[in-house]
């Protein structure tokens, strides 16, 4: 919050112009707010939170395979693949961020399957699902996306959560 007040004293004293990095430090403090009310209230808050983040990263794959094969067109004129993003250096990063959390949720609710199945697993089925789809998708895109850091990134971030199951 400190970090926030100082960020924001200029405009505070009476500039008239809020710039664009004002607002972009006020929005990061609210989602940074919301985050912590929403992982602390309960177990399934986080749930349902990777849940979604697992959501967005098949959208932005599903989005950039649909670019690689001409059905939609891309963010900027120079790269032929940037999902929702203008460059494909964020997309990238985006999709390697979100790969190492699918490969977590394929090798964690891979147990599931073992068990006879019962509808109070139905969740773990789902999330199994979402994460496996969304793991083979953010591979197949992230080599076109010619973005050796997310390359990089995707690849520790997967060796890390590899170590840790083994």
């Amino acid at each position: 919050m400190l970090f926030t007040v100082v960020g924001l004293l200029p405009f505070l004293s009476g500039a008239e112009v809020i710039h664009t990095k004002a607002v972009v430090l006020v929005l990061l403090v609210v989602l940074y707010l919301f985050f912590r009310m929403v992982l602390r209230a309960n177990k399934f808050s986080a749930f349902y939170l990777h849940l979604v983040l697992l959501i967005t990263a098949l959208v932005q794959a599903l989005w950039g395979m649909a670019q690689l094969y001409g059905y939609l067109p891309s963010q900027h004129h120079l790269f032929l693949l940037t999902g929702s993003f203008f460059n494909p250096g964020p997309y990238a990063g985006y999709l390697a961020m979100l790969s190492p959390l699918a490969l977590y949720y394929v090798l964690r609710d891979y147990r599931v399957w073992s068990r006879p199945y019962h509808t109070k697993y139905c969740l773990f089925y789902l999330r199994w699902s979402l994460a496996t789809i969304t793991l083979l998708s953010t591979v197949l895109v992230l080599p076109a996306s010619m973005s050796r850091a997310a390359w990089l990134a995707a690849t520790t971030g997967s060796l890390f959560v590899g170590l840790a199951f083994f």
